[in-house]
């Protein structure tokens, strides 16, 4: 019986650590670990580029959005919100006749009221943010118009009692408030505020 195993060593040890390793074998391993640090180095340098250049596409986006919200605000903002504001209390006012009567005559001085005072809020206010936004133009004059157009309806719909308070709110008052909210809000998106 054999009561002891004897393992030779052959194998030659790094002179630095002194592990050990299979002779010709480091060139390999060498080569390796070269090309695996070449490779690592490429993708660090094309993500770092990749990561500037969207930095850059980021942040010209937002300065030209911030631009373009402090033309806006320049413009048309700071001269002409208060047009905003007076055009739904005109209307408000003009529709508060019909609590009074609604015979065909007073349905068609406020009917034609609101036109013109539509007519003077798309020149005065929204005209201008053509220049500034196209998109937002069209927004702001889609949403005006709606009020009006619904009003109209409203107005001269038989079958709605324009005289009885309760109808009266559902059908002017409360379409005012939520057209005046819509407005305001196209006006926050061009600002950014909602997001």
């Amino acid at each position: 019986m054999v009561d002891t195993l004897i393992v030779e060593n052959n194998l030659p040890n790094c002179e630095s650590c002194g592990c050990q390793f299979i002779a010709g074998g480091s060139d390999l391993i060498d080569t390796i670990i070269a090309i695996a640090m070449a490779v690592i180095a490429i993708a660090n340098v094309v993500l770092t580029i990749h990561i500037f250049k969207q930095g850059q596409k980021d942040n010209s986006e937002g300065a030209r959005k911030q631009r373009k919200f402090e033309l806006l605000q320049t413009l048309i903002l700071n001269n002409r919100l208060h047009i905003l504001y007076e055009f739904y209390d005109a209307v408000s006012r003009e529709c508060q006749q019909l609590l009074k009567s609604t015979d065909e005559k007073t349905k068609v001085a406020v009917n034609d009221a609101n036109i013109a005072l539509l007519k003077k809020f798309r020149q005065d206010f929204v005209m201008p943010f053509k220049v500034v936004d196209h998109n937002l133009f069209i927004g702001l004059k889609k949403t005006a118009d709606d009020l009006v157009d619904g009003i109209t309806e409203a107005i001269f719909d038989e079958g709605i009692n324009l005289n009885h308070e309760p109808k009266f709110n559902e059908e002017i008052s409360e379409p005012l408030s939520v057209n005046r909210n819509a407005m305001l809000a196209k006006l926050c998106e061009m600002a950014n505020l909602e997001e």
